[in-house]
């Protein structure tokens, strides 16, 4: 383990910070996604623009927003870490600002880590963050790729296991909060379900699940990666609009 970044600013901090996509599974190996792919999945993310005095800029700016200052370890990292509730992004100094480019997933990268690094030093900019209680996000509408994706699923594609699961914990969501019941109230309903019921287990490890399937069904014992993707292909299942980031 290594220290990548460090944080300064008034707490408390944000818990998830994003520098890259990874929502492709191939051959035991997580990849990013294709640009044109991409595209579709994040519609959700506010989309960031340039603004006159060289910084980057994403939702409403104003009251409820703290500012901190994000200094990064190894020269060497051209991605940017920054939670979703990013309002507002400037290099150290300034003008690096124009070196960044926006990826197809949202996430910030360095052109060129030369242009950036200055005497050894590693990249620092100041973000504001709205504050949590102030942070949402409306999801928008399934996009034709999640469209196909929800098909797919009902088609009996996924594992008996997952379907089997996620209907009886929609039953169960529905009893606790009714038929008005929303998209997040679903999804924390099954993440406490799996947090509650499984058990984190290292591949090869005693007990730990084979695949999927095995995961969800028998062993009930898995790394992160299952747990991930149990979790957001029973949403999808729901038709409940998510990706793996």
């Amino acid at each position: 383990e290594r220290v990548v970044f460090r944080v300064q600013g008034q707490e408390p901090l944000p818990s998830h910070w994003r520098m890259a996509t990874y929502s492709n599974y191939h051959r035991r190996t997580w990849r990013a996604v294709q640009q044109e792919a991409t595209a579709g999945v994040t519609q959700s993310d506010p989309r960031w623009r340039l603004a006159p005095d060289r910084a980057l800029l994403r939702h409403p700016t104003g009251a409820g927003h703290r500012t901190l200052l994000v200094q990064l370890r190894d020269p060497m990292v051209r991605r940017l870490p920054v939670p979703l509730s990013t309002t507002r992004l400037q290099m150290l100094p300034p003008l690096l600002t124009d070196r960044i480019r926006i990826q197809a997933d949202g996430t910030l990268m360095h052109l060129d880590s030369r242009e950036v690094v200055r005497e050894g030093q590693a990249a620092a900019y100041s973000i504001s963050v709205m504050d949590p209680g102030t942070f949402r996000i409306e999801p928008p509408e399934p996009t034709p790729w999640l469209k196909r994706s929800l098909v797919l699923s009902k088609q009996g594609q996924l594992p008996q296991e997952v379907t089997e699961l996620a209907d009886q914990r929609h039953a169960e969501a529905k009893q606790v909060h009714g038929h008005k019941l929303r998209p997040i109230q679903l999804a924390h309903h099954i993440s406490n379900h799996l947090q509650s019921e499984f058990t984190y287990a290292l591949p090869g490890r005693s007990g730990a699940a084979r695949d999927l399937a095995d995961f969800i069904g028998d062993s009930k014992a898995g790394h992160c990666e299952y747990f991930a993707s149990a979790l957001v292909l029973m949403l999808r299942y729901l038709e409940v609009p998510c990706r793996m980031a």
